[in-house]
Order: C-alpha cells, then structure tokens, then sequence
C-alpha cells in the first residue's frame, strides 16, 4: 500500500465508524446491500428491516404468469391515478386514505402511483405482517418521502406509526389503504395523532366499468393461454 499514498486502508471498525454517520436508512440499505447479514454488527439493528421499498413490498406480485399480479396493464383507474398525484404537491395536506373493498384495486393503484413517484422520490411501505414499535421509527428516511400503509384495516399498530411519524417525522406525507368498515377506527387515530384528514378527499374505489373489466380479463386470459370468450 506504501506504493499509492493516496490510498487509505479501512478496517472493520473503520467501515463501520463511517457507515454510522449516515442517516439511519441510508446505511441500513447500504449494509443490506453490500455486507448481507452484518446489519446488526455493524448499525445494532435487528433484522428484517419493517420499512420495505416498492421494488420489495410488490415482488410477489409483479410476476405476470400468475392470475393474481399487477403486471397487467393499469386500467380504469387514471382519474384516482391523478388524485394521487395531485396530493404529492399539496404541502398542507398530511394523508391521503384510500378505501374499498377486497380485490377492487387499492394495491393495483399504489403499484401504479409508486412506478411514477418512486423514480424521483423516496417511498417506504410498511412491511406486511410486522408489528410495529416506536423504536422502529428511527430507521424510516429522513428526507421528505412517502410512507405507505397498505391493508389499515388489519393492522393493530396504525396508531403507533402515526403517533410516530406525527412526532418524529412531521415532513413525511402518508398514503392509507383501508376496507370501508376500517374508516373509523383509522379516522380516530388520526384525530388521536394530530394528524388533520379530510373525509372530503378520501379517495373511494368502486368496480372497474364493464368496459375495462372486459379488457383487463381478455389480457389475462390471452397472456395465459386459457380459452374463452367474455361478454
């Protein structure tokens, strides 16, 4: 090494020192990324982390030889499409809800927003069947950014992430997806949090028009080389 003396050689505690004076999510990533099962040695944070990133939450979705996957094309949807946009720039607005029953589509419409949003913004989504702590939070990025819970409506910790966000992350916007039996209870945590929703701007998914079901159903079953016709 005697030979570049512009180069420096780190130790394990060298990388580390450096790594800990990134912010808490940038370094969990990075470890993650380049020193697989070190995070914990290295950041003394436990694994998995609960902050997923849209490439992560939708993995299990996004292979189009499944019938269920959000690989097929987006359709009947560009006006809550817009909605959702239009409240990225809407500075004094905290949270936008989306409700609607089982399969009509909520999840389909964060995949859509988060592949445009995603490409110049950071969104987390809450990982699906953890629980959790206000210790968690400190691991949520802290720049502006997005952070996403899907399924509110089965969660038991919504008040925890919110109180949570409300104190520690005030500059973070908040995309809630919600059955319409889980309005309630999620508009009480909010009022709880100090967090201000407007039920006025809550964005409501019906069924998809004939129109579009048809098409979507006609891709589906052309893709997977299953016979049939659809009237």
């Amino acid at each position: 090494i005697l030979k570049y003396r512009k180069w420096s050689l780190w130790d394990r505690e060298d990388i580390s020192s450096e790594v800990r004076r990134l912010p808490r999510d940038s370094a969990v990533r990075l470890v993650d990324t380049y020193f697989t099962g070190w995070r914990e040695r290295f950041l003394g944070v436990a694994e998995p982390s609960p902050w997923w990133t849209p490439d992560e939450f939708f993995l299990p979705l996004s292979d189009r030889l499944k019938l269920f996957s959000h690989g097929w094309s987006f359709v009947g949807r560009i006006k809550e499409l817009d909605r959702l946009k239009a409240f990225e720039g809407q500075p004094d607005t905290r949270v936008c809800v989306i409700s609607g029953r089982g399969g009509v589509g909520k999840s389909r419409l964060l995949w859509a927003w988060a592949n445009e949003t995603g490409k110049s913004n950071t969104i987390r989504f809450v990982s699906l069947g953890s629980e959790i702590t206000p210790k968690d939070l400190e691991t949520l990025p802290q720049d502006p950014s997005y952070l996403v819970i899907d399924d509110a409506h089965d969660r038991s910790d919504v008040l925890v992430i919110l109180n949570g966000v409300s104190r520690w992350r005030p500059e973070l916007k908040l995309i809630i997806c919600t059955r319409p039996y889980g309005i309630t209870r999620l508009e009480d945590d909010l009022t709880k949090s100090g967090i201000a929703f407007d039920i006025e701007k809550l964005i409501t998914l019906d069924d998809l028009r004939f129109e579009d079901a048809r098409s979507l159903s006609q891709e589906v079953l052309s893709s997977l080389n299953v016979g049939g016709y659809i009237q």
